[in-house]
């Protein structure tokens, strides 16, 4: 192989490493309203009763933790979806990163995380393990009106 060769192996490799990681690991930009009601499997109203949380290592990288919310909710409207019940309290996780080693541009959670007594609107992917998870990046509409 030719050193031009070599060397225009090499560009395209570490070309292919680029493009590849900037898309695995990009942060996502907020969904507009009419994205959120089509991604979402459910759309509901209520207020939040209690927010928790802890840090929890992710399922990716060397040293990276994430702090995992749950958030209780009670529901006062449903506009999306089935088997959610009116003044049913549901549990919705969301999270944040906390600690990134090595430092990197990738997932970023949720945008906004609410506190008890906000009243909301969640958009919400179907119920997996016992609670429902927001539609990331913005899936939490903070209102209150």
């Amino acid at each position: 192989m030719t050193k031009n060769n070599l060397s225009l192996s090499i560009s395209l490799i570490i070309g292919f490493l680029a493009l590849h990681v900037g898309f695995v690991f990009a942060a996502i930009a907020p969904l507009s309203p009419k994205a959120l009601k089509e991604t979402a499997n459910h759309i509901v109203t209520g207020e939040v009763l209690e927010v928790t949380s802890m840090i929890r290592k992710s399922k990716t990288g060397f040293l990276h933790l994430n702090r995992v919310f749950q958030i209780k909710v009670k529901v006062t409207g449903i506009r999306k979806g089935s088997g959610i019940k009116l003044t049913e309290k549901i549990i919705i996780k969301a999270w944040k990163p906390s600690v990134r080693i090595p430092p990197f541009t990738g997932l970023q959670g949720h945008d906004r995380i609410p506190k008890k007594g906000d009243k909301i609107t969640a958009y919400l992917h179907d119920k997996k393990d016992n609670a429902y998870s927001a539609v990331m990046p913005n899936g939490f509409d903070i209102g209150n009106k």
